[in-house]
């Protein structure tokens, strides 16, 4: 019977060892996200974990990087918003007192100008956060069908040329493909078109001409849009798209928020393509793909 208790009592104590190591990792991963501050990112589960519990742990840690995810974008959608409506609210004020103590008729007109050129920048502005939100969530997501993407360039093409100005500088590809058919979206593409090629018009020189095309690379189709960007530097190319990033203060225009390419490239990751920017001899060139041939 001694030895019989004594064996019982070895095998507990090996099973309660043995429970224990199994169950380190799990303590390890609490004790990590105990400390974890706000606005950290959750740690990674161990790397040497045990068969039964890896699923779990790793199944964890992938819910809570999407909890992580989710603040993260609110809190930036935060501070783009604050960011966004700061300059335009000072501006309606301003024009709203100078408004209000004008006696001048001339001055209270232009003074409700700049307001209302406010509000619409504003307004713009707005608009493109709501929708990058949504794109990024995943909330917005393509509805995929057969589509040609010449004719979509050439309607985009020719809806900014008839914008004075930036818009005539605007040309189409000479080897432009009879046709291009590919699954996307038209909408999505729609404003990724507008989006690149107006800071292409808008930015590039003004004697230069923009050009945009689609050509074919390992049976898929990239389309391009190039223009002459001789303010820019190879180390600039990380900063394209970032939100509100302009080379200089001088770079913005009416029109801009500073969120085109930012919008522009959300749009392509929903569409799970790319919206890459290469600089070469002082010409900018941007090419969204690949779209498989259909």
């Amino acid at each position: 019977m001694l030895i019989i208790a004594a064996a019982v009592a070895v095998a507990v104590v090996l099973c309660l060892l043995l429970v224990r190591r199994a169950f380190l990792p799990l303590i390890e991963q609490s004790e990590r996200l105990r400390t974890l501050q706000p606005g950290q990112p959750p740690p990674p589960p161990a790397s040497a974990l045990p068969h039964e519990l890896a699923p779990f742990i790793r199944t964890l840690h992938q819910a809570l990087q999407r909890l992580y995810t989710a603040a993260e974008r609110e809190r930036r959608f935060s501070r783009d918003m604050a960011h966004e409506l700061r300059t335009p609210l000072a501006e309606i004020r301003a024009s709203a007192e100078n408004a209000f103590h004008s006696n001048d008729a001339s001055a209270t007109t232009e003074a409700l100008e700049v307001a209302l050129s406010a509000t619409g920048r504003m307004g713009r502005g707005i608009a493109t956060l709501l929708a990058m939100a949504r794109y990024e969530s995943g909330q917005m997501r393509p509805a995929l069908d057969p589509l040609d993407l010449v004719p979509l360039l050439r309607q985009q093409v020719q809806a900014l040329r008839r914008i004075p100005g930036a818009g005539e500088r605007l040309h189409l590809a000479a080897n432009l493909p009879g046709q291009a058919w590919v699954h996307s979206d038209t909408g999505m593409l729609e404003r990724i078109f507008a989006n690149v090629l107006q800071n292409a018009a808008e930015y590039s020189p003004e004697a230069s001409i923009a050009e945009a095309g689609i050509e074919t690379a390992d049976g898929q189709y990239w389309v391009w849009v190039r223009n002459e960007a001789p303010g820019l530097q190879v180390e600039d190319l990380e900063y394209l798209g970032a939100r509100y990033w302009r080379k200089t203060a001088q770079g913005a225009t009416a029109q801009h928020t500073g969120l085109g390419l930012a919008l522009a490239r959300a749009i392509a990751g929903a569409l799970e393509v790319r919206l890459d920017f290469n600089l070469e001899n002082g010409n900018l060139t941007g090419r969204l793909g690949p779209f498989p041939i259909l």
